[in-house]
């Protein structure tokens, strides 16, 4: 290379890991965003089609949106595999990387958000399009037990109890995956067991009966809804990643065959079943009156559904150049940050949005800090003198 193409490519480079930076702030901004959106969703009020104020209590219709957001990846992945053929069929200089700057983040040596130029990707049939249903069937229990949760407890509590996805994950790939856990990762789920255990009954201490009853069925809703999603990541890891799709289009996949499963059948399904909401289980056409007649909660559900598209968008595109390390930092910060804004929010702008520091917040303090260490030790980042780890290479 001349220093001319040298000086391009430094150029390039240099952008790639600026954007690389950016998408992982864009991560864990949205991330944090996702999280408290859909809580203030709950904590909103607005008149239905009666004409009654009420509360935005519609699980059903959250999942709905979450789906809309997962299926902007498809319209992402369109568009960057027509930006990259583009700049492909336009590059006449052999020397240089073919892609842009901000695709070039998408892309490693080995592994391609695309993958249209893969040689060793196998034959896929039609009916490899059902197995996107499963995983959006289990994709759609977990947000949904997740969004009912977000009713009964605070944000912070439901994001520490997310980590239990940890304990469901490395049991269940010993049974289906057939991989070996060592001691270190049984610590480590001990130890993420113990911080469950300590935030789940933080919020529990001191409360009425009927309280403790809301709290603890809160609680049981999120790990359940994790046993799901962890079912749906032993799903893509047996059927979707051996066939080796693009993650953006998995992801996509699963948000177009989740908005039209919601809407062809979940959504009629709970209007014609008996329920408290207007003779209903759910209504969501009172949801979309409630959101027509609220300008906040409308801005709070484009900026959920937003946030899903841009989370899953960033988090897919550094996922597989980011390390263990990385990942955990992100997602303890993460917590942090919804923690934190929620106590910021209930101190200094509106006690009905945010979030208290009780009399027992320093037991789900502690039991966060558990949660951090049980990650790092099963990810062996923290390695524990005497115990055997496998190399990496095995």
């Amino acid at each position: 290379l001349d220093r001319r193409q040298a000086g391009r490519l430094g150029v390039r480079m240099a952008l790639s890991m600026g954007g690389k930076a950016l998408l992982i702030f864009v991560m864990l901004f949205t991330g944090t965003i996702n999280t408290i959106s859909k809580k203030w969703q709950n904590q909103s009020m607005s008149r239905g089609i009666d004409g009654r104020e009420k509360s935005f209590s519609y699980p059903w219709t959250q999942t709905l949106v979450m789906f809309a957001g997962e299926f902007m990846c498809l319209v992402f992945f369109l568009g960057l595999t027509l930006w990259e053929r583009s700049r492909r069929d336009k590059d006449e200089d052999p020397m240089l990387p073919r892609r842009s700057a901000l695709v070039s983040v998408a892309i490693n040596e080995n592994t391609s958000l695309l993958d249209e130029t893969r040689e060793d990707v196998p034959e896929r049939r039609w009916y490899h399009a059902f197995l996107f249903l499963i995983c959006t069937i289990l994709d759609l229990t977990g947000t949904t037990l997740g969004g009912i949760a977000l009713l009964y407890i605070e944000p912070s509590s439901f994001q520490m109890l997310r980590g239990s996805i940890i304990i469901f994950s490395g049991i269940l790939s010993v049974i289906f995956l057939k991989r070996k856990l060592y001691a270190s990762h049984w610590l480590g789920i001990a130890i993420t067991t113990m911080g469950l255990i300590l935030v789940g009954v933080s919020g529990m201490i001191g409360t009425s009966s009927s309280g403790f009853h809301e709290l603890l069925l809160g609680n049981l809703l999120v790990i359940a809804g994790q046993f799901a999603n962890a079912v749906q990541f032993i799903v893509e890891e047996i059927y979707l990643k051996k066939l080796k799709f693009p993650p953006l289009l998995v992801v996509g996949s699963e948000g177009t065959w989740g908005v039209i499963l919601m809407l062809a059948a979940v959504l009629p399904i709970l209007y014609a079943i008996p329920g408290a909401n207007d003779g209903h289980y759910e209504n969501a056409l009172d949801a979309a009156a409630m959101i027509k007649n609220n300008t906040s909660l409308l801005i709070l559900i484009l900026v959920y559904w937003l946030s899903i598209s841009f989370y899953n968008f960033a988090g897919l595109t550094v996922a597989k150049q980011l390390s263990s390390v990385h990942r955990t930092f992100i997602d303890a910060l993460r917590t942090v940050c919804v923690w934190g804004i929620e106590l910021f929010v209930y101190y200094v702008i509106s006690t009905r949005l945010g979030e208290a520091w009780g009399p027992y917040s320093y037991i789900q303090l502690i039991g966060f800090v558990l949660l951090v260490l049980g990650t790092i030790v099963y990810n062996s980042i923290l390695r524990i003198p005497g115990l055997y780890y496998a190399s990496p290479t095995k």
